[in-house]
């Protein structure tokens, strides 16, 4: 009897199963009334844009919903209502694409949208896109740095050394421009609270959307630098709903290093919060060995350290209305340094060396605040931007010194006591604002006039506290010692800055004119304290100074597919707080470097003829030819020092006037459906003028020629391969010469999980070719060679995960309405 009520059960229980699985597929037979939406934004040079803006709008101009394009131009706007709408498709702050859409089916396919040159010609667009790209604007060239094999995983410094135009001295971590070190470089447009060396060896690769390189803004830009501005733009997820991304590295070079990072948002629509995290932490090795012809002293170094970085960046979009918006974020940057120097120096006919060990540590903390509201108006382009930075930073270095054994003619007294062992303590804080207020107004049919004014302060106090003893001398003789000073540098600058900008574009000429007025004040304090031997000393240097800085910019379009380009720009370049500090930035028993607060501004005339060739759908090419002429150009230069002449001293000093002039040429094609390739060459030339120790007169020429190539294979879907190639010249420097440099490395990129998923791996140096060998000839001759981690493997894992959140609550309600007609719940 059980049984057979357990049966009878069983097949009520699967009658009323089969009748529910029945009622809930019923409605897929009723005909859907929503379907997808998808396309690929493709450029005028034929590749795909990402992150432009795809907005769907219903025939009163309402958004119904939107997306961002991937970064190979691709996009989907799931779960749409059936009907007539208008696809509005918007790059950066160019000219909207606009065409009606017919959504009635359940895939609307629309393929490939290209876009012409004028709604792309302005555009910021923010791709991740598979390589690097190369694109001009009116008054800057943007580089999309892409997804690059060979920067996986590398720092900001490796990536910027593989940009046509940009080199970094792997030694002092010093970039250059054009062959030019004194550029003002940003992030997100805005001043680093860490120094650019020690950020550009912090700031991980995957963290860098595009960087732009303005060779000469115009008087709406800071003049500061030279050979102009580098500003790296740094990744800000803004798509849709909520978007994560990770990566975990590895890098074996001599030593191990390790990186990681997380970057993410939520965007609702009218509000969006995103956030990164990025580390790097491992150890490094560098060593070298330098040879004084004229002493016979050689000396063998190493400098093996222990590297710490954590970077924090968090912030908010508030979308106020269709017009207004603000934006608010921070950086917060933690470094932590430990670099054991050791150096042996060989003297000749002393059996026993001079060992110097020295033991630096660092740490740093720097804040960035940022608050930026915009407000446009009802004309196209009417607007007025406020922008608020602050930041500061704290420094603190404790180096230990422990030199021993002999020196020529120097007695075991002198030795215990000028050299023996002793400790260096230095801090330093820095404070930065700045706060702008930028108006733009159209007028007439095709001209605008941009407007604006800022102000901008700046204070270093920097102190050093010595415990060193120094020997004196009276008739050749040891008659002491003296107990070293401490120094105390605070250092002040503000600036009081306006411009004005005109600008309007004719059928085929564009043309920007502008002026820009700055007041400078700045005060330098030195004091010399803290020894009972050595009487204190004050210096007290005040400067004003107010200068203009015109700029001009014109273009012409001769045909679709070339353009050429003419500018002109003031610029100076203020001496940094190291170079003004006499506060030493690092110190061995035989050289140290200091700063000069004597050193005054150089100017510069800049003067650039360009062209631009689109080569229909495959990519573009770029040339440009530009002269510079330079006004007191400041030099790093090598003195010797007045009591010992065996110890060599590096400081900057104002030199006489001197031009340089140049060509580059670059490339970005894409050969076929498998194959591109991009690359640059560049030729500086330059008049270096200055003196060396004793007053002696120096001139020399410098040619400057760098080569890079990337060629990047698609082997199928999923599996990418780059070759990168680069090649530095030999360099005239105002006291000697560096020999050519050369590079090749390889990279291989995986696709998994349908995209989301990203296996990376790099060789970088194969040849291990990539090191530093200079030799001087003033004041002393001298030969030297440098070497760092060039030679190094890493492996990298990136995943993307994330999801739609206005849109998943769209979907919901199409899904609820398309339901309606059916059985339901």
């Amino acid at each position: 009897m059980k049984r057979i009520v357990f049966c009878l059960a069983l097949i009520g229980y699967s009658s009323v199963f089969a009748a529910s699985n029945f009622m809930l597929e019923t409605p897929m037979v009723i005909a859907k009334t929503v379907g997808n939406v998808s396309g690929v934004v493709i450029g005028p040079d034929g590749l795909g844009i990402g992150n432009a803006t795809v907005e769907l709008l219903d025939e009163s101009g309402k958004v119904i919903d939107s997306t961002f394009s991937e970064g190979d131009g691709s996009f989907v706007l799931e779960n749409q209502k059936f009907g007539k709408y208008i696809l509005k498709i918007t790059v950066g702050d160019s000219p909207a694409y606009e065409q009606i859409v017919n959504i009635d089916s359940e895939n609307t396919l629309l393929g490939e949208i290209t876009l012409t040159a004028n709604v792309v010609q302005l555009g910021t667009t923010e791709a991740r896109a598979q390589v690097s790209k190369i694109r001009t604007e009116i008054d800057k060239r943007v580089v999309d740095v892409g997804q690059d094999l060979v920067s996986a995983g590398a720092s900001a410094g490796e990536v910027l050394n593989n940009i046509p135009s940009l080199n970094v001295d792997q030694q002092s971590g010093a970039l250059s421009l054009r062959g030019n070190t004194n550029v003002r470089v940003l992030v997100d447009g805005k001043p680093s609270s860490v120094p650019i060396d020690q950020l550009l060896r912090q700031l991980p690769s995957n963290s860098i959307d595009k960087v732009e390189i303005i060779t000469n803004p115009s008087a709406k830009y800071d003049p500061d630098g030279n050979s102009g501005i580098v500003n790296i733009i740094t990744i800000k997820e803004k798509r849709k709903g909520y978007n994560v991304s990770t990566t975990l590295g590895y890098t074996r070079g001599a030593k191990n290093s390790y990186n990681a990072s997380v970057n993410g948002n939520f965007n609702t629509g009218n509000v969006n919060l995103f956030g990164s995290y990025s580390t790097n932490f491992g150890e490094s090795n560098m060593s070298g060995f330098m040879e004084n012809f004229d002493t016979n002293i050689k000396q063998d170094f190493r400098l093996p350290s222990k590297n710490t970085s954590h970077r924090f960046k968090a912030g908010l979009d508030w979308f106020i209305n269709d017009k207004t918006a603000m934006t608010f974020y921070t950086n917060q940057n933690f470094g932590m340094m430990e670099m054991d120097n050791s150096s042996i120096l060989y003297y000749p006919n002393i059996a026993n060396p001079l060992i110097d060990k020295s033991l630096y540590e660092y740490d740093n903390h720097g804040s960035d605040y940022s608050l930026n509201f915009s407000r446009e108006f009802e004309k196209k382009g009417h607007k007025i931007e406020f922008d608020g930075f602050y930041s500061n930073s704290a420094w603190n270095g404790d180096s230990g010194f422990n030199w021993q054994s002999a020196r020529r003619g120097v007695s075991d007294e002198e030795l215990a006591l000028a050299l023996g062992i002793y400790e260096q303590l230095q801090e330093q804080n820095f404070n930065f604002s700045r706060f702008k207020l930028d108006y733009t107004l159209p007028v007439w049919e095709k001209g605008k006039i941009e407007a604006g004014s800022q102000f901008q302060s700046d204070a270093t106090e920097n102190q050093l506290d010595n415990t060193q003893v120094l020997p004196f001398y009276e008739n050749g003789a040891l008659a002491g010692v003296l107990q070293a000073q401490d120094t105390y540098f605070d250092f002040n600058r503000t600036i009081f800055a306006t411009y004005l900008n005109f600008g309007y574009q004719w059928e085929k000429i564009g043309m920007q004119l502008g002026l820009r007025h700055e007041f400078v004040n700045e005060d330098l304090l030195t004091r010399l304290t803290g020894s009972q031997d050595i009487p204190n000393e004050t210096s007290d240097l005040k400067r004003d100074n107010a200068n203009l800085y015109p700029s001009a910019f014109f273009t012409y379009q001769a045909t679709e597919n070339d353009q050429f380009s003419l500018n002109y720009s003031r610029r100076v370049d203020r001496p940094g707080v190291r170079q003004l500090s006499p506060i030493r930035q690092w110190q061995t028993a035989n050289a140290r470097q200091e700063g000069n607060p004597n050193l005054k501004p150089q100017f510069t005339d800049s003067y650039e003829l360009g062209y631009m060739r689109t080569v229909g759908k495959r990519g573009n090419i770029n040339a440009a030819v530009f002269y510079r002429k330079i006004h007191d150009q400041m030099s790093q230069l090598i003195f010797l020092d007045e009591v010992n002449p065996e110890i060599i001293i590096m400081r900057s000093a104002n030199v006489d006037d001197s031009q340089s002039y140049g060509a580059e040429l670059s490339w970005f094609l894409k050969n076929n459906a498998w194959w591109s390739m991009n690359g640059g060459l560049d030729l500086y030339q330059s008049t270096l003028k200055g003196f060396a120790y004793g007053g002696q007169r120096l001139e020399r020429e410098s040619t400057i020629f760098t080569g890079r190539l990337s060629n990047d294979f698609s082997l199928n879907n999923k599996l990418k391969l780059q070759l990168f190639t680069m090649y530095i010249g030999e360099r005239a420097q105002l006291q000697g010469v560096r020999k050519p440099m050369f590079r090749q490395d390889i990279g291989l990129r995986y696709n998994f999980a349908e995209g989301k998923g990203t296996l990376s791996t790099r060789f970088s140096d194969i040849f291990n070719t990539f090191y530093s060998h200079s030799i001087n000839d003033t004041p002393v001759h001298q030969e030297g060679t440098f070497r760092w981690e060039s030679r190094t493997f890493y492996l990298g894992l990136t995943y993307n995960f994330g999801g739609k959140v206005k849109t998943r609550a769209n979907k919901q309600q199409n899904q609820s309405d398309a339901g309606q007609p059916g059985i339901g719940f």
